[in-house]
């Protein structure tokens, strides 16, 4: 039995309207920032197809459907008319979009014509 005493901890009724919001605000963030990640790598992709500006090994993996290990074992065999990554800071390396455009086309002609 249940003395006058005793209090349950039942919530604000608004701190729970506070808790949901904050927890929709976080979907939304979260459903904003995978939004913009899709439509930034939508965009360096269709870059990449127009030749304009770098991409990294990351694109390129997506762009050729393979893994970054073999974009990185195209461009140090020296068999391989890969292009050559370019060092754009101490811990950055791109691949110049206009090669791989070029390369792309002349792998796609030789196949073709070869």
């Amino acid at each position: 039995m249940a003395t006058p005493t005793d209090k349950t901890k039942t919530p604000h009724p608004m701190a729970v309207l506070e808790e949901a919001k904050l927890q929709r605000d976080a979907q939304s963030r979260k459903e904003n920032k995978d939004l913009d990640r899709q439509q930034r790598d939508a965009q360096q992709l269709k870059d990449l197809d127009d030749g304009v500006g770098f991409s990294s090994d990351k694109i390129l993996a997506r762009y050729y459907d393979t893994t970054r290990k073999t974009i990185w074992t195209w461009a140090r065999d020296e068999n391989n008319p890969f292009p050559q990554p370019k060092k754009v800071g101490a811990n950055m390396t791109r691949w110049v979009n206009a090669e791989i455009k070029t390369h792309r086309t002349n792998q796609l002609l030789g196949r073709l014509y070869g």
